[in-house]
């Protein structure tokens, strides 16, 4: 093939293809063959120009020719409904907690002995350098004391009527 005859086989694909794209846009202007029911709504938002039509929730123009489809339309009320019904379904309520400070005073008295004196210590020592070391040795023995109840109280074997594994998730 010479190359004359390719730059011609080329130029004759470009006048189809302009042949082409000139009959699809003029299809483009033909709206009056439209099935009822595909023109879009009037919008709910102020009108810049007379007879401008919106899609329905939308603040742009679309073209009479666009079909509206189900991802035009306002759905946040009815996908709120929906999730709302769902987590009705999927409620999840925790049980409810067991007291803050136990069942057991003699426990509490131990977490504070234990945890509070050496903080209440610190505190002292930041504040009042001379204090008498008769205080902090009475703290460090409570505070051991503490220790020794905790120690002393905790449960040395599991409890029989309790089938749990462990963590649940």
């Amino acid at each position: 093939m010479s190359p004359g005859a390719a730059d011609r086989d080329r130029n004759d694909d470009a006048d189809d293809v302009d042949a082409r794209f000139a009959e699809l846009v003029a299809s483009l202007d033909d709206v009056e063959g439209l099935p009822p029911g595909d023109e879009p709504e009037p919008s709910r938002a102020d009108d810049d120009e007379p007879g401008a039509t919106h899609g329905p929730g939308l603040t742009y123009p679309v073209a009479p020719w666009v079909a509206v489809g189900p991802r035009d339309w306002d759905a946040t009320a009815q996908m709120d409904d929906a999730e709302g019904e769902v987590d009705e379904l999927d409620a999840f309520v925790p049980p409810d907690p067991g007291p803050v400070m136990g069942n057991d005073p003699l426990v509490t008295m131990a977490w504070l002995a234990a945890a509070g004196i050496p903080a209440l210590c610190f505190v002292l020592f930041l504040v009042w350098r001379t204090a008498p070391t008769v205080i902090f040795q009475a703290g460090g023995i409570v505070c051991l004391a503490g220790i020794a109840v905790l120690l002393w109280r905790m449960p040395a074997r599991r409890d029989p009527d309790d089938h749990d594994s462990g963590a649940v998730v």
